[in-house]
């Protein structure tokens, strides 16, 4: 049928499709393409049951990449949340909550299967890579353990499976993801001495590589990818629990090596959570006390571009942050007396890549749910 040649090495890749049978009866296979690019994500389980040619394109990388090129994908706000807990509950539980940007839904994503605890561990790092949401280290909520576990969630076949473990067990370390890649760098150690390591995985290949190590140790530190690069910002070292430094290093995989930015963060670190910081429209952009900041790499600070909005439709502190296209996504809890969690979503005002803020953004609540409100420690975006 026409059109069928010219998709095969889509259709392919590494799914082994037999294209003669056609992805749908008596459609050429670019038209049926251009149907399946548009099924909703959350229908996508489903089409893995229909045969073995949709479940093997629903799979591939290929189809993620042009359901983005087609404008078809949408966005999920992920958050590391506790469940609301039980009076015979002993220890705290945590889940992922999911928030479709679209629908203004909550959902919670169903438990990792065949672990001994039936939470997700206390200060693990989100990263999101290709449709999946990846989670990695943090802290074992019953014994205090440190974990090297990494846990994939596909949002395309609605599961979890299991990666590499990390090569160093770490806490509290910077995180984000580079094309395919995620690099981890910094944290500490089960002695807790600060880290100045980095390695990279290889999502596909489910495999870990050393990196060049930072000039400084850098435990609790904030990190963000902006320009193909990954920014590793303040922290402090060992000897200085506690005392934040001021200046950032820059990784640039082009390059395989990284660079330092002097004084790149002087506003007491003290008072800003790394999670706080993230990367989004081309800009940094990082929250602190009532403040959101954008970052000038002209002159080397931080600009006040809005204040969040307390009270009823607000937050008291702003917690974790996470950004997508020309929003940001920012949870905190409502008041010092009320710890319930809420999520705002601040619009920027339009601007082209060189513009400084003219005008100040739009703030929205998040839809509120009952089942979603606990305390929230990191938050990513994923793209399905």
């Amino acid at each position: 049928m026409p059109g069928r040649h010219t998709t095969s090495e889509m259709a392919t890749g590494d799914t082994n499709c037999n294209l003669e049978q056609g992805f749908v009866p008596f459609l050429p296979d670019d038209v049926a393409l251009q149907c399946l690019y548009r099924v909703p994500a959350q229908s996508h389980a489903s089409m893995h049951d229909v045969n073995r040619k949709w479940r093997d394109l629903v799979k591939s990388h290929e189809f993620h990449e042009q359901r983005k090129k087609h404008g078809t994908t949408g966005h999920c706000v992920c958050l590391l949340q506790a469940i609301p807990q039980s009076e015979l509950q002993e220890h705290p539980m945590y889940s992922v909550s999911t928030l479709d940007e679209r629908l203004g839904t909550w959902k919670r994503l169903p438990p990792i299967p065949n672990i001994t605890s039936p939470t997700l561990p206390l200060f693990c790092r989100f990263a999101a890579v290709s449709g999946k949401l990846v989670v990695l280290g943090g802290w074992d909520p019953i014994t205090w353990e440190t974990l090297p576990t990494v846990r994939i969630f596909n949002f395309s076949s609605w599961t979890w499976s299991q990666g590499a473990d990390m090569p160093t067990v770490r806490s509290f370390f910077g995180c984000g993801a580079l094309d395919n890649n995620i690099i981890v760098a910094g944290g500490h150690d089960n002695n807790k001495n600060a880290l100045r390591s980095a390695d990279v995985y290889n999502v596909d290949q489910d495999t870990w590589d050393s990196l060049p190590d930072m000039a400084s140790e850098r435990d609790e530190c904030a990190a963000a990818v902006l320009d193909d690069r990954l920014l590793v910002i303040s922290g402090y070292e060992t000897a200085s629990q506690g005392d934040f430094l001021r200046d950032a290093e820059i990784y640039n995989p082009a390059e395989h090596c990284w660079t330092r930015v002097d004084d790149m963060w002087t506003l007491g670190s003290k008072s800003v959570s790394p999670s706080s910081i993230t990367a989004t429209a081309g800009r940094l952009f990082a929250f602190h006390l009532n403040q959101l900041l954008c970052y000038s790499p002209k002159t080397n600070a931080w600009d006040v571009v809005d204040y969040v909005p307390e009270g009823e439709r607000g937050i008291a502190t702003p917690v974790c942050a996470t950004g997508f296209g020309n929003s940001i996504i920012v949870t905190g809890p409502w008041s010092a007396e009320d710890k319930s969690y809420r999520t705002l979503v601040y619009k920027l005002p339009a601007m082209g890549p060189g513009d400084d803020f003219r005008c100040k953004g739009h703030w929205d609540m998040a839809p509120l749910d009952g089942d979603f409100l606990g305390i929230a420690q990191v938050s990513c975006v994923v793209e399905i």
